[in-house]
């Protein structure tokens, strides 16, 4: 074996791992994309839920107010 063919198989695996590793950061980067977009959405599906539950303790409030003006 040659040193040029030494060289052109060190380099074939080198290269061979930067693909491997730019797989993989493709693969793990879409996994974080995922997981951040399912905290987002559930961030805004609690802040809705928030104002529901607001209105629906400032209505009670009110309720309770007029029960007692009432008696």
């Amino acid at each position: 074996m040659q040193l040029n063919d030494l060289f052109k198989i060190i380099f074939f695996y080198i290269i061979n791992k930067l693909v491997n590793f730019e797989e993989k950061d493709k693969q793990i980067q879409k996994r974080i994309d995922w997981i951040a977009s399912q905290i987002r959405e559930t961030k805004f599906e609690l802040h809705r839920q928030h104002q529901e539950l607001e209105d629906a303790l400032r209505e009670q409030e009110e309720l309770r107010k007029q029960k007692v003006k009432t008696k």
